[in-house]
């Protein structure tokens, strides 16, 4: 299994790598712990809501039942909205009692991930060699 993070604030792209055969709870509780911060998603038994931002996703929320369907293939939002309804209430009293901020609308994964790549291999490492001279 593979995970991607972006964060915005941080300026920050990573990604965690598990054999999904070895995953214990404590895997779960550490990469729910990571993900709190840094994704829009809640849990609730087994159910999770997710949002697939644009432009590589499809901007819309989704529910998936990860343990009948770990692949999170089938959206349930339409079949299941009671669940949807209480996942939402969930993510948006996380969302109001934590202070997220919003992402911007025209924010984009890939220009980050550039941006990111840039600056850590470029530009900080020239600024390091005009530091180291002076």
């Amino acid at each position: 299994m593979i995970i991607h993070i972006s964060t915005v604030a941080r300026r920050s792209t990573f990604f965690m790598f598990f054999n999904i055969n070895a995953i214990t709870a404590s895997y779960v509780t550490f990469i729910m712990k990571i993900l709190k911060y840094v994704s829009k998603w809640q849990f609730k038994g087994e159910y999770k809501i997710l949002f697939n931002r644009a432009p590589l996703g499809d901007g819309q929320w989704h529910l998936y039942n990860i343990v009948s369907d770990p692949g999170e293939t089938l959206n349930l939002r339409d079949t299941k909205p009671e669940i949807f309804t209480a996942l939402m209430q969930g993510y948006q009293d996380y969302v109001r009692n934590n202070g997220v901020l919003p992402i911007p609308e025209d924010y984009d994964q890939r220009e980050q991930v550039i941006s990111n790549a840039l600056h850590e291999r470029l530009i900080k490492p020239v600024q390091e060699f005009w530091r180291s001279l002076f």
